[in-house]
């Protein structure tokens, strides 16, 4: 429960520690400026484009981060680029350190599920090993008792035979007294 609190507090001042660098970003970036608003000529001349250029580099050189666009003869407090940078790409960026989709959903999920997710397969193995066992001893059970009564039957018949056998020798066959 406290290691839970403690992720949830991690995640909330990394949010905050995110959300503050953004306000920074935006203040520090201001909107591009053109010095040259006017459609470029049919046919530029190379005279035309160099001295855009030259003020476009005068203009720029009185502002502090500023740079130029050689092609447009226009000036900007940022760096042109050609993509965004990545705090400002409209595809959502994961949270620091966490990369994959899986992991988010490892911190989302309560210990104890995943104690369960876990366990749950080792009990299933579990029972099944012990419903095996069970049904293999029910066979040995039956083998045994069929055994036994074959056992029993040949006891009998032997006890009979015995009792045959004592009989003829203390009596005579054909008087049938005791010799």
């Amino acid at each position: 429960m406290q290691m839970q609190q403690a992720q949830q507090q991690q995640r909330e001042q990394q949010q905050a520690q995110q959300q503050q660098q953004e306000q920074q970003e935006q203040q520090q970036a201001q909107p591009t400026i053109a010095t040259n608003t006017a459609p470029p000529a049919a046919t530029p001349s190379p005279a035309n484009a160099a001295a855009a250029a030259s003020e476009a580099r005068s203009a720029a050189a009185e502002i502090p981060h500023a740079s130029i666009d050689e092609d447009a003869a226009t000036w900007s407090r940022e760096p042109v680029a050609s993509a965004p940078p990545p705090s400002e790409s409209r595809v959502a960026q994961p949270p620091p350190g966490k990369t994959t989709t899986i992991e988010r959903y490892v911190e989302m999920v309560p210990a104890w599920m995943w104690w369960l997710v876990v366990a749950l397969p080792i009990v299933l193995v579990a029972l099944a090993w012990s419903l095996r066992r069970q049904a293999r001893m029910a066979g040995e059970r039956e083998r045994l008792a069929r055994q036994q009564r074959v056992l029993e039957a040949e006891q009998r018949s032997l006890r009979v035979v015995s009792e045959k056998l004592r009989h003829q020798a203390t009596n005579d066959p054909l008087t049938g007294i005791l010799n």
